[in-house]
Parts: C-alpha cells; sequence; structure tokens
C-alpha cells in the first residue's frame, strides 16, 4: 500500500510541475511584450494635483517634452534626484514639462516632505 500511495504522490508531483511548467511558457510565448520606443504616442491621463486641480496630458503643449517621474518620500534615489528637479523646473525650461507623480502616499506625507526639501516643487500627486 504504501508504494502504491508514494506512487501516485509522485505523478501528481511531476504532472503538477509539467503542468506549471507548460502554463508559464504559454503566458510567457503569448504575453505582447511590446515595450514603447521614443517618439511612440502617449497614453492620455488626468491626475490631481496636491492644490487641487486637475492636470491631463494632452493639455501640455504638443510641441513641448513630458518628463514624468513617479516617486516616493521612502524612494532614497527619489529624495536625491527631486532638488535638482526643482531646480531644472525653476530654471524656466520651454521646452518640457515636469511631471512628478506620487500615487502611494497620502498628501500630509507628501506635503512634509516637500516642505522639508525644498520651497517649490513640480505638480505632484
Amino acid at each position: 500500500m504504501k508504494k502504491k500511495t508514494r506512487k501516485i504522490l509522485r505523478i501528481s508531483i511531476i504532472l503538477s510541475v509539467i503542468i506549471l511548467l507548460g502554463v508559464t511558457l504559454w503566458f510567457n510565448l503569448t504575453f505582447d511584450t511590446k515595450a514603447l520606443q521614443v517618439g511612440d504616442e502617449s497614453i492620455d491621463f488626468q491626475l490631481e494635483t496636491l492644490n487641487g486641480d486637475s492636470i491631463q496630458l494632452s493639455d501640455i503643449n504638443s510641441e513641448k517634452g513630458v518628463i514624468l517621474n513617479f516617486w516616493g518620500t521612502w524612494c532614497k534615489p527619489c529624495r536625491e534626484e527631486m532638488p535638482d528637479m526643482n531646480r531644472i523646473y525653476n530654471e524656466g525650461h520651454e521646452d518640457y514639462e515636469i511631471i512628478a507623480v506620487n500615487v502611494s502616499e497620502d498628501e500630509q506625507q507628501i506635503n512634509q516632505f516637500l516642505s522639508s526639501s525644498c520651497e517649490l516643487y513640480p505638480l505632484g500627486v
């Protein structure tokens, strides 16, 4: 009886592994992984700014480029790059617009970070 139980268990494990490998291969081979390239049209989106206004990507002058930066107060590289982004934003470059997006933290955390790091930041959500 023990040999029969072991045999059934081994066959079940082998079949499970084969099925999982098959599903993994199927998803990897059929999934469309086309990445965006420079010059591709972006998806139009709308965000709410910290002051309650809304901004939509299509409202930005089509002649300008957009620097879209996702950031968090917990992210060390984000904290290090924000003063530079703020400086560049305040220099008033007319070739591009900077949009800094924070989607995971509440307004109090964001405002605390902004007030302790820089005087004025670009748009954030």
